[in-house]
């Protein structure tokens, strides 16, 4: 401990003279982020000289530094493009089948069939690429464009240490996260993406030349207007909401080679709560409750439009336009928490506006 408590005196010192923060006065998840610079750097050795054995082990279970809205760990390329960063990447398993049988002498034999790979799933926020987008529109349509993807491992100073090349991939479902008006935490569209082939490579150490912001999403920004009603101004929150798009093998070729095709394709319902601060005639709330009141009466043919937005940190704009949205349910009496109304709304079609 005294030689540890030398060591720290000594870079004190000079932090003290460079005008620069004590490594003390740092938090937990920043020194610790500082030690693993360090130690990429200059190896174990590096740390050991300036901080000591026994400080070099404390960073081992230190609390990890929390990344910044705009650090990303993978950046993401369409069809030869980078299109931008990736918060999280996760997923894309390989496997295969093992077929045995019994040989001569009864022993057992055994080899491996079709080759399967799982789904991957990644996070993004709204600072990707034009081409990212227009990919998600062509899903919301039926277009079911399959795209060669490549997600590439980067280092903190963007320079390419692996990738994962995903090739004829389909987007097989897309996650909204929850967006409510008191929440300014920030969130992440979630993509589940079904490539046919996965194969993963050594990184070229290039330079990722590219903006790789992920820019999430604000919650507090969300906005919601409907048809005959407007601007839902009551809006408290809206629950996560998805599309999801099936597939199947279609058989074509060896099992091994089998390619995907795209299926039936469902959307969520649409799930929002509504604060019972405006009790007007022309508020929200009045208006869904007439609405609510048409479909207590067995009138099937009172189906609207509602538009769905929500703003990144860095200022972008995801718009969800969507038809045939119908009640389906409603929450006569508002619930003893925070005065809420919920409603339910089920949606035929959505359209993406481009961000």
């Amino acid at each position: 401990m005294a030689k540890r408590r030398r060591w720290e005196d000594e870079l004190e010192r000079k932090q003290e003279r460079s005008g620069k923060p004590k490594l003390g006065d740092l938090d937990p998840g920043t020194r610790a982020g500082v030690l693993e610079e360090l130690q990429r750097a200059g190896g174990n050795s590096a740390v050991q000289r300036v901080f000591g054995a026994e400080l070099q082990r404390d960073t081992a279970t230190a609390e990890k530094p929390a990344r910044s809205w705009t650090a990303t760990q993978w950046a993401l390329s369409i069809d030869g493009k980078i299109v931008g960063g990736v918060r999280s990447v996760g997923g894309f398993r390989v496997q295969s089948q093992v077929i045995e049988s019994t040989g001569s002498g009864g022993i057992s034999q055994k080899h491996l069939g079709g080759v399967q790979f799982e789904p991957g799933v990644i996070q993004v926020g709204l600072g990707m690429g034009k081409g990212f987008f227009e990919w998600i529109r062509d899903a919301f349509s039926a277009k079911h464009s399959r795209k060669d993807l490549v997600l590439h491992s980067v280092d903190a100073s963007g320079h390419e240490t692996s990738k994962l090349e995903l090739a004829h991939t389909l987007l097989t479902k897309v996650d909204v996260p929850q967006l409510a008006a008191d929440d300014t935490s920030p969130a992440w569209l979630t993509l589940t993406i079904t490539p046919e082939v996965v194969r993963r490579h050594a990184g070229s150490g290039a330079k990722i030349d590219a903006k790789l912001d992920s820019d999430p999403l604000n919650p507090s920004t969300v906005r919601f207007e409907v048809e005959k009603i407007g601007r839902v101004s009551e809006l408290a929150s809206v629950a996560p909401w998805s599309f999801e798009q099936g597939t199947q093998k279609n058989e074509i070729g060896s099992v091994r080679d089998a390619g995907l095709e795209p299926t039936r394709s469902k959307l969520g319902n649409l799930v929002v709560s509504l604060s019972e601060a405006g009790k007007g005639a022309k508020s929200a709330i009045a208006g869904f409750d007439a609405w609510a009141d048409a479909m207590i009466k067995g009138n099937a043919d009172d189906d609207r439009t509602a538009v769905l937005t929500v703003s990144s940190k860095g200022g972008k704009k995801l718009e969800l336009s969507f038809s045939g949205v119908g009640i389906m349910s409603a929450d006569l009496l508002a619930t003893s928490e925070a005065k809420r109304r919920r409603y339910e709304l089920y949606v035929e079609r959505v359209t993406l506006a481009s961000p």
